[in-house]
Order: C-alpha cells, then sequence, then structure tokens
C-alpha cells in the first residue's frame, strides 16, 4: 500500500475563527454549505485534514445534499486512514451525484484499502475508460496514474498477473515481460509494483 494514498496525519481540529466581540454586539456572518466546504478544501490541501473532516460535516449538517461535501468528507477520512467511513461517504455522495470522477476514484482506493479487491478494480477501470486522463481536481498529484498503479495491484492480488503486468508495462514500458506464470515472475512483478509506488 503507498504511503501517499492513505497518510496518518492525526492532527486536532482548532475549530472555528471569528467569534463575536463582547463590545460590539456583532454576530459572525451565517456560513452556507458551499462556504464549508470551500473552507473545508482549503484544510485539505494544507494536509489539515481533521480540521477539513469538520468542515465538510458542517457543511452536510446544513444541506445534506451537497454532494461535494461527501466528496470531502471521503477523501478526508481516506487521509486519516477510516476506510470504512470514507467509502459510506462516498456511497453517499453518489447517490446524489453519481457522475462524479473524484468520488469514484477515491471509492476506487478505499475498496483497495478495504481489500475488496474486484470492487476497487470495478470502479478502478470504469474511471479509467471514462475519464483516462483522470486527475483528482483538489490535488492533481493524484492522478490517472495512480489508478493504473490500483489496477495492478487489484490485479495482482486477484492473481490475474497477466492483466497486472499489463498495467505495470504501461507505466513502465521498460519494465520487460517477465514469465508471470512463474513464481519468479511473479515475485519480479510484486517488486515493480511497489517500486512504482514511491514515484507514482
Amino acid at each position: 500500500m503507498r504511503s501517499r494514498r492513505f497518510f496518518l496525519y492525526l492532527a486536532f481540529a482548532a475549530g472555528l475563527a471569528g467569534c463575536s466581540s463582547g463590545d460590539s454586539g456583532t454576530t459572525p456572518p451565517s456560513q452556507t454549505a458551499g462556504d464549508l466546504t470551500s473552507k473545508g478544501w482549503k484544510a485539505y490541501s494544507a494536509k489539515s485534514y481533521t480540521t477539513a473532516l469538520s468542515d465538510f460535516s458542517q457543511a452536510l449538517a446544513l444541506d445534506n445534499s451537497y454532494s461535494d461535501a461527501y466528496n470531502g468528507e471521503g477523501w478526508s477520512y481516506a487521509r486519516l486512514g477510516n476506510p470504512d467511513s470514507a467509502l459510506t461517504a462516498f456511497t453517499a455522495g453518489r447517490s446524489r451525484d453519481a457522475a462524479s470522477a473524484d468520488m469514484r476514484a477515491g471509492a476506487a482506493f478505499v475498496y483497495n484499502a478495504l481489500k475488496s479487491y474486484t470492487l476497487s478494480l470495478e470502479q478502478d477501470t470504469a474511471l479509467l475508460r471514462i475519464s483516462p486522463s483522470w486527475k483528482f481536481s483538489h490535488d492533481t498529484a493524484v492522478n490517472y496514474l495512480d489508478l493504473h498503479l490500483l489496477a495492478a495491484e487489484n490485479y495482482f492480488a486477484l492473481e490475474n498477473f497477466t492483466a497486472s503486468l499489463a498495467e505495470v508495462q504501461f507505466l513502465n514500458p521498460s519494465f520487460g515481460n517477465p514469465d508471470v506464470n512463474t513464481i519468479a515472475g511473479q515475485i519480479l512483478l510484486a517488486r515493480e509494483i511497489e517500486r512504482l509506488g514511491t514515484f507514482i
């Protein structure tokens, strides 16, 4: 499992700023679900995943139909190493926005983390068909290359070594053509999947 995919950041949320002043008698302007979701993505980009999660959850408390807040919840839970909650968020979000490429990708990664390799592969390959040059809209360092590597991992776990090799060769055409019907070839393939995970 690549470390980049599911970081175990355990930062604590500091809470919302902007309390009212006792002297002025004014209150902070109310925030919409969109405002809170935007705030959440800013925290996510800063790798403050616990704070981001709090913002997304508050957005959904205001409007439980706001699909991008579910998207944010899912990715934040995944980054915090909680794939079960991430999957719940992605499932709820996709019931409201079935076309979301980002949530489909998130579900693919999470299913892999849960060792549901067939379900991960279904989401992964479907997204690559629909959007072969996909990039995560909130972190473009996560992109279609990660999906191909994920497919290689899923195929390997399902013992479809030929398909796994094809994904690896897509990522590294110079890898060669080991006999993956042998243990030695499978070991070479596994090592290359692991090596690619440190670069992609």
